[in-house]
This record gives structure tokens, C-alpha cells and sequence, in this order.
């Protein structure tokens, strides 16, 4: 295995933080990001007005299952 230059170290350090969330940076283009796509935006709002009126039935929420689903075997 070659020998890595400190560049090529530093590099694959600030990728691995990126990937994992760590880097202020990626986090900040993920923000920028969610504030620029509009779908985004509806599809947490669809979530959180779901959670928000489970939350006020207190029912759990059961969704019917496709057409041809089978149900699982006991």
C-alpha cells in the first residue's frame, strides 16, 4: 500500500466527516439546501402535520395495505 501524502489524509478525514455529518459545512449545505427545495419543505410539513394529529387522536394510525398484499404468515 503507497504511503499517503498529508494532503490525500486530510482529505479523506474531512470526506469522512462530511459523510458521516460531522463537517459544519455539510451540515450547512443541507440546510441551504432545504430552504431552497420547496419539496422538501411540503414533504416535512406532510410529516409533521401527521405526527402532529396522531399525536392529538392518541390512536395509532393504520394504513390499509395495497391491493394483493398478503398479510404475513403466523
Amino acid at each position: 500500500m503507497a504511503k499517503m501524502t498529508k494532503l490525500q489524509e486530510t482529505v479523506l478525514e474531512e470526506l469522512g466527516a462530511i459523510a458521516e455529518g460531522r463537517s459544519e459545512s455539510a451540515q450547512d449545505q443541507m440546510v441551504g439546501r432545504f430552504l431552497k427545495c420547496e419539496d422538501w419543505q411540503r414533504a416535512s410539513q406532510v410529516v409533521q402535520r401527521g405526527l402532529s394529529a396522531e399525536e392529538r387522536n392518541r390512536q395509532p394510525a393504520f394504513l390499509s395495505p395495497p391491493p394483493g398484499w398478503l398479510p404475513p404468515l403466523t
